[in-house]
């Protein structure tokens, strides 16, 4: 006799996996959750909910929480543009309000909303429907007959182990799924684009603003292109960094980066080299960009920091 008989397992407790639990459950369907890291999400990292997708929180009851969270973190209707700098030229801009144009064909709206700040809501939400999550816990086997899934799960830290049978399985265990591999479903297509990082640091950018409401801002220099995301009350954010170098042929392997790198990277993407002075001294009049004092101390990691 399995330890546990439910309707599905998903294995993966992250964006994809809550998801899913909580949209099952939206149909009387119940299922367990199993994630191997100890708990949600510790970098903001980006998500750009689509009107589709608000459409499916508002069915489930957390659309309302869900753009209240977004509107505490970004103002809403924010451009999508590309620059030199945050203080320096414009280059375009790519939307000039992340809404334009689709405002009228969902009673729903486009927002911005950062993962450490949804995967909650998705879990309350989810747990609330009937689904029954584990934290710290993996799928370490697992086979299929013509009437379901029987798996074996292991708790991290204490060892222990149960065994599991389900209706269904389901892989949310991110694109590097072991479940996939074991089951030889091969990944097409180009690949992998770049080996970006993602920095992750704290400065006074209000000023580099200018009053300018943007959601994101594509950076392309002749030191990296990436893009920014800053949150209220703008003194903290994230730079991605997709390549380094001159934009018309980039290295693209950009993980070998120490926290003095992270730094510059971040300074670079700021404010023009002339005002990326490390002196305090900055330029002064209303519209003249200031540069931020960005610490070391801050926090300047890469994406590929290990959730436990």
């Amino acid at each position: 006799m399995p330890d546990d008989d439910v309707p599905v397992l998903i294995a993966g407790g992250s964006l994809v996996g809550m998801s899913m639990a909580m949209l099952l459950g939206g149909h009387g369907i119940a299922s367990l959750v199993v994630e191997r890291h100890r708990g949600a999400a510790i970098h903001p990292r980006a998500a750009f909910l689509l009107q589709r997708t608000m459409e499916i929180l508002r069915a489930v009851g957390i659309e309302a929480e869900v753009r209240e969270g977004s509107h505490a973190q970004f103002e809403p209707d924010g451009a999508i543009m590309s620059a030199e700098t945050l203080a320096g030229r414009e280059i375009a801009y790519h939307l000039p309000n992340v809404n334009a144009g689709v405002r009228d064909m969902s009673p729903c709206e486009r927002l911005f909303v950062t993962q450490v700040g949804l995967e909650p809501m998705l879990r309350a939400r989810a747990e609330a429907l009937g689904a029954d999550v584990r934290f710290g816990t993996e799928l370490v086997e697992f086979a299929q007959d013509a009437d379901g899934v029987t798996a074996v799960i292991r708790d991290r830290d204490s060892g222990a182990t149960r065994e599991v049978r389900a209706r269904y399985l389901v892989a949310a265990d991110g694109p590097r799924s072991p479940i996939r591999d074991a089951l030889g479903i091969a990944m097409t297509g180009r690949g992998v684009f770049s080996k970006a990082v993602t920095i992750y640091f704290g400065a006074d950018v209000e000023p580099l603003l200018r009053g300018r409401n943007l959601s994101v801002v594509l950076i392309r220099n002749a030191e990296f292109t990436g893009f920014f995301r800053v949150e209220k009350p703008y003194r903290s954010g994230f730079l991605v960094v997709h390549s380094v170098g001159d934009p018309d042929d980039p290295v693209t392997d950009v993980w070998d980066v120490d926290e003095a790198r992270c730094v510059e990277l971040v300074r670079a993407g700021l404010t023009s080299r002339t005002s990326t002075s490390r002196s305090r001294t900055s330029c002064a009049g209303r519209r003249a960009p200031t540069s931020p004092s960005v610490s070391r101390t801050a926090a300047c990691s890469s994406s590929a920091t290990p959730r436990t």
